[in-house]
């Protein structure tokens, strides 16, 4: 039984100790034998003292409660705000719109600027990643100007 087994998911450990638990092992005796057969990825021993509590309560499920999520501060009207002044002035950088929205965190203004809005930086100029249709349309009729008519 001591033998070292694959990373096993923290529902898997949890059932783990619900069944050494009802063999009326200590919690220490459970961390234990767990570090013994998941070695450093077995949970830690306040980990299995938690569950032998929840265990204790007659709780029966093993898996995480759901929690509340924090709410998004990123809404659309705030995206088109930041979308608006990009386009007003090319030359701002990411301290500059949190300047302009000083309740938002720079990390949270480089993720509005680069995944929502799909920016990156090219010579201090915030430019789309992708062409969008007309641009590839007048690249396209540009090409065409500058290739030998084939005949």
């Amino acid at each position: 039984m001591c033998a070292l087994a694959e990373p096993a998911s923290k529902c898997e450990q949890r059932a783990v100790v619900h069944s050494l638990f009802l063999e009326k092992q200590t919690p220490t005796a459970i961390a234990k034998c767990l570090k013994a057969i998941y070695g450093d990825k077995a949970l830690s021993r306040v980990h299995v003292w938690k569950w032998s509590k929840r265990l204790r309560e007659n709780r029966t499920n093993l898996h995480d409660e759901n929690r509340p999520d924090r709410p998004s501060i990123m809404t659309e009207e705030l995206v088109n705000s930041v979308q608006e002044y990009i386009l007003n002035d090319h030359r701002l950088i990411i301290n500059d719109l949190c300047n302009l929205h000083p309740d938002l965190s720079t990390g949270t203004m480089f993720d509005i600027v680069r995944d929502c809005l799909g920016y990156r930086k090219i010579c201090a100029r915030l430019v789309p990643k992708e062409l969008c249709s007309a641009h590839m349309e007048s690249r396209f009729r540009v090409s065409l100007d500058f290739l030998p008519p084939v005949q």
